[in-house]
């Protein structure tokens, strides 16, 4: 049983487990500075490096486009979601790319379509292409099919100034969004970069993502739970996409042991395509094991501390009273006890009443299995 002093120190962390049916997403957070000076002094100049550098693609916009991806539900959306592929027929210029981009997001806000995209650059290719969910207005198909060959006709003339870029632009219904979103954003910013390099020019002028204000936003279901809940729906969620067959690996960088125990304790946890059910269903089950948890704690800091007694190590015996404060347990009125010598099995048969009644009952369920 948890006993808490008087006057409880508020928490230093704090969890907000949040799930719909797209995704479900757990986040901590940490009173006062997270990582060291240097490491956010290194952080800050990241910026201005990737200015300096010219480069046109970051983690920071790769955060951008999945933030937004689930801030918005396209199927409450009015309208009808459309995934295009749009590609510049010739090499132009990034300086004519971007002007393009422009007037597309420009026609697209003026016929009141919402949009999310991301650019991606392919492996052999000199130039960027985007990828595009734009919202159609429109009841009959005709009318959608219109609307989504006029977007690849304004795109393919604002790129070379002729319809005949139209053949090579494409376009189809969304019906999988959370797929089609993990699709947009698969590529890394370093391979984005890497490509945009080699071709000498400076593409820092182009927008990497951009995403209308328009979307239907998706209900979510928030739960502030404990860090210990959420720390262990962290690592279930985590198991949940490495039985998916995906590879997770981590991104703090330039940093020693500690700073990365402690970026990791409070880094968020998106999934994608796990249901409300199964996201409520894995939210009750760390719940539910909190208890047993809890007790397994205490046994080890029971032993611990007893260990410490024989040895009379009394900087071990401070050290687990602190750290039994620190998960907000009291248990200084239990350290006589734990203090004394452990009674042997035979011992423990003559005076627990609760131990001498377990021991009669396997011994009869041990019998009655040997008949």
């Amino acid at each position: 049983m948890k006993v808490y002093h008087p006057a409880p120190e508020e928490p230093k962390l704090k969890s907000v487990f949040k799930y719909n049916d797209y995704y479900a997403r757990v986040s901590t957070y940490r009173a006062g500075h997270t990582i060291s000076a240097g490491h956010q002094a290194s952080l800050a100049a990241g910026k201005p490096k990737r200015i300096a550098g010219k480069l046109p693609h970051s983690m920071a916009k790769k955060r951008t486009f999945k933030e937004n991806r689930f801030d918005i539900d396209p199927a409450s959306t009015p309208g009808t979601p459309y995934f295009f592929t749009l590609k510049p027929f010739s090499e132009i210029e990034p300086e004519h790319f971007s002007e393009a981009l422009k007037a597309l997001i420009s026609m697209l806000k003026a016929k009141k379509t919402q949009y999310i995209y991301m650019l991606e650059w392919a492996e052999h290719e000199k130039m960027p292409h985007i990828h595009l969910v734009a919202n159609i207005h429109g009841e009959m198909s005709e009318d959608l099919e219109a609307f989504a060959t006029s977007v690849k006709l304004h795109w393919s003339k604002k790129t070379c100034g002729s319809h005949l870029a139209e053949a090579r632009q494409h376009h189809e219904p969304v019906y999988d969004a959370c797929g089609v979103f993990g699709y947009m954003s698969k590529q890394s910013p370093d391979e984005f970069n890497d490509r945009a390099i080699a071709t000498g020019k400076d593409w820092s002028v182009i927008s990497v993502t951009g995403c209308s204000r328009g979307w239907k936003k998706p209900s979510l279901e928030v739960c502030e739970v404990s860090p210990e809940v959420g720390l262990d729906i962290k690592r279930g969620m985590k198991r949940i996409v490495e039985a998916r067959g995906v590879k997770l690996s981590k991104v703090s960088k330039g940093c020693d042991s500690e700073a990365k125990r402690v970026i990791s304790e409070v880094s968020p946890f998106t999934i994608s395509g796990l249901s409300r059910e199964e996201s409520r269903r894995l939210r009750d089950q760390v719940i539910d094991s909190q208890p047993l948890k809890e007790r397994r704690y205490l046994i080890v800091m029971r032993d611990l501390y007893h260990r410490a007694h024989e040895l009379d190590s009394q900087e071990v015996k401070g050290e687990v009273e602190r750290l039994l404060l620190d998960k907000g347990y009291d248990m200084r009125h239990m350290f006589p006890d734990w203090e004394k010598p452990k009674m042997s099995m035979a011992e423990r048969y003559k005076t627990v009443p609760v131990y001498r009644l377990l021991r009669k009952t396997k011994k009869a369920i041990m019998a009655a299995r040997e008949k």
